[in-house]
């Protein structure tokens, strides 16, 4: 038994008093979660199934039009485009749920264009569901993401301040007054001002007949340098001098886009009875060079044989309007531009000199209303409207 004994004080001081901790009980070591798999997009099976649902839509069929976006949205997860097709889609066939729920999802998405789309949608799923002050805030974002005439004409008919406040066209204040163009330019940080120079454009310069309440209306040129400037607008009131800094680079300037007043007037009975200040600018996208020999392609789709080296490829060209006034402040304010034609290539690829498209003619009325409906008979869009509320 003395082994027994001689064990046993051991055993006592190995569970009383001061001992050292048992040890840790062993763990199963820590194994990471395997990485989520990343669904690799499938453009083949995209389009097609992208192609299946707008040919069910064109039927009428869109429960089956959603189930193809769906098929696309497997082959291309999260793709912003067949998101708002789905959500349209999913409205037309009445599953309004599936319909918010897609539609929200594509509204959150980078491209602008299909976000104020999205949102336009968006703004028709919740009318439909009475919810209105909702559908405000949808409409207003869309045009936010990008002007609509459609989206503009939804929201006036939900809240007409609303679609005011919300229009592209909305006029915007101009920086001012000064006493005169010498202290504006004065107060510019790193700009030179060029007030002897006036648009070599035709049309433009000093415009003749100017009426109250304007003084002066004049062009000039500023910038950074004679290579880094743009065209800005100064008009006179009996507060002093105002100026839109916002206009088009200058047509002289050494770089991709140029800019060109081709039109400065004062109307002396517009939008609401009272003067307005019209102009219309043009800008010019100068992004390339071309050679004799080079097949360039002209605003009609048609081949042509450039006759002559190009410096400058004039690869595409905007006209817009910007229409000024003075309302109850006494400050005139501008709106922004407002696109009123493009010009496609000629056949030397300078779209400067090429056929205008998708032309507008402004008239303005009494009780304010812009309307810019298009120069052609057999034209597809229908006329924009634009309330112009100085303020």
């Amino acid at each position: 038994m003395k082994p027994a004994r001689l064990i046993l004080p051991f055993l006592l001081a190995a569970c009383g008093g001061k001992r050292d901790a048992p040890p840790p009980a062993p763990t199963a070591k820590a194994v990471a979660p395997p990485p989520a798999a990343t669904v690799k997009r499938d453009d083949k099976a995209y389009k097609a199934a992208l192609a299946s649902a707008r040919k069910a839509s064109r039927k009428g069929d869109h429960a089956a039009a959603a189930r193809a976006l769906e098929q696309a949205l497997a082959a291309a997860p999260d793709d912003q485009k067949a998101l708002v097709e789905l959500g349209w889609e999913s409205f037309q066939a009445r599953d309004l749920a599936r319909a918010e729920q897609a539609t929200r999802k594509a509204a959150a998405g980078a491209d602008a264009r299909l976000r104020g789309a999205a949102l336009y949608n968006l703004g028709r799923i919740l009318e439909e569901q009475n919810r209105k002050k909702e559908a405000i805030d949808a409409y207003s974002q869309s045009l936010a993401a990008r002007g609509n005439r459609v989206v503009l004409e939804r929201l006036r008919a939900l809240d007409p301040a609303a679609a005011q406040a919300a229009d592209p066209a909305r006029p915007v204040a101009l920086a001012g007054p000064f006493p005169t163009l010498q202290a504006y330019c004065a107060q510019l940080q790193g700009t030179t001002c060029y007030l002897e120079e006036e648009a070599r454009s035709s049309g433009a310069g000093k415009p003749k007949g100017v009426v109250a309440p304007f003084r002066a209306v004049k062009l000039f040129s500023a910038g950074k340098s004679e290579d880094d400037r743009g065209w800005r607008l100064a008009i006179q009131t009996d507060a002093g001098w105002f100026v839109d800094e916002e206009l088009v680079p200058h047509e002289d300037d050494n770089i991709d886009l140029r800019g060109r007043v081709d039109e400065l007037e004062v109307a002396p009975q517009c939008a609401g009875g009272k003067p307005l200040v019209k102009l219309v600018v043009a800008e010019i996208d100068c992004s390339g060079e071309i050679e004799p020999g080079d097949v360039v392609v002209d605003a009609h789709g048609k081949k042509h044989v450039a006759d002559g080296y190009h410096h400058h490829l004039y690869a595409s060209a905007e006209r817009s309007l910007v229409v000024c006034g003075v309302g109850a402040s006494g400050k005139p304010s501008c709106t922004p531009k407002i696109a009123i034609g493009q010009s496609a290539p000629d056949r030397n690829g300078e779209a400067e000199h090429g056929d205008w498209q998708n032309r507008l003619l402004a008239t303005f009325f009494a009780d304010g209303r812009l309307v810019l409906a298009p120069d052609r008979a057999d034209a597809k869009n229908a006329p924009e409207t634009h309330f112009l509320a100085f303020p």
